[in-house]
């Protein structure tokens, strides 16, 4: 479904809180623009918060049980990280600037052996302890918890790629954080939330190889989702509704086309024999609001709900996020 313009519309993904009338809203479009909203439940209000300007990863994020607080993982490719220029700056100290004048493959060989060397060392250590605490230390990606619908960070631990990254909370207090295997991720100064040990739901997340599958499959099967198949291109997960229905998430691995990237979503609700009672080929995100007996969803830019007595009815629109234009927001705390 397309705008009346043709364009693209709003890509959409929202995570309802386990014991709050709270949801947080990704809004994402054109591009790399995503706005963040808070959604009560009860009014279906949305309040905007924040928008961020560069690469962030809904799912691989997570909403605190409370509704309060994010877990969220972002990046700005192209950045680098301090550390990398001190590393560049002792390395080039010691070796000479690498450029096209000077450039021999045995000499940019034993330059790149160099910086892994110094990479090593204890005094680099020591430079990104310094780092650190002078709140100097800086990299491309990171994860992040904040206060919904806001971005600003109680606690922060950089990643550097866009591998891993992102968490679950265990709890309000609580949070698992998705790192690169056998590493720990550089956390500046915070601690306001206890980071934990991943939960046991999250005993597979290194079958998904650093993807977003990693927090988001273990998200869906805590939050009441059961894990129905497997395929290289397709995972389907499905959740009971009421009156004998269920609703079934079928998330696409494939390459990146129009509106979507190389994840993407598809529906159906189904009733007790497995027949599809709604097709919802085109809703880009969905999950059932238990409290309110209602199946919401995203299509064409737009959140709508469905009640469960009027399963076949007209959906109804919550809000339309196509409108939204990018503007810089400042957290109020």
């Amino acid at each position: 479904m397309q705008t009346s313009e043709n364009k693209i519309p709003a890509r959409l993904h929202a995570i309802l809180a386990r014991e709050a009338d709270k949801a947080v809203v990704f809004r994402r479009g054109p591009s790399s623009k995503t706005a963040i909203l808070e959604w009560d439940l009860q009014t279906d209000r949305f309040k905007l918060g924040q928008w961020f300007y560069g690469s962030l990863y809904p799912y691989r994020c997570d909403i605190s049980p409370d509704g309060r607080h994010l877990v969220y993982f972002a990046a700005k490719y192209g950045r680098g990280s301090s550390i990398d220029k001190y590393i560049a700056e002792r390395a080039a100290a010691e070796m000479g600037e690498i450029d096209s004048l000077s450039f021999s493959l045995d000499r940019y060989r034993r330059y790149l052996r160099r910086r892994d060397e110094i990479a090593a060392d204890s005094k680099t250590s020591k430079e990104i302890e310094r780092q650190v605490r002078a709140g100097e230390y800086y990299d491309c990606s990171w994860t992040a918890v904040s206060r919904v619908p806001y971005l600003k960070a109680f606690d922060l631990w950089f990643n550097g790629s866009g591998w891993n990254g992102g968490g679950l909370f265990v709890d309000n207090k609580r949070v698992a954080i998705n790192h690169l295997p056998h590493t720990k991720d550089v956390k500046r100064a915070g601690g306001r939330f206890v980071e934990v040990a991943p939960p046991k739901l999250c005993e597979g997340w290194g079958e998904c190889k650093g993807e977003c599958a990693m927090v988001y499959f273990p998200r869906l099967v805590r939050d009441g989702w059961k894990w129905t198949s497997r395929s290289a291109a397709l995972d389907v997960f499905e959740k009971t509704l009421s009156r004998g229905l269920t609703l079934r998430k079928q998330f696409h691995c494939g390459r990146p086309a129009a509106g979507h990237g190389c994840y993407w979503e598809s529906h159906e609700i189904c009733d007790a024999d497995g027949r599809t009672v709604v097709d919802g080929a085109n809703w880009t995100w969905a999950d059932f609001d238990k409290p309110r007996k209602r199946v919401v969803f995203a299509e064409g830019g737009a959140i709508f709900d469905l009640h469960d007595k009027k399963i076949e009815g007209e959906p109804k629109k919550l809000h339309d996020f196509n409108d939204m234009k990018y503007e810089r927001v400042q957290a109020p705390y």
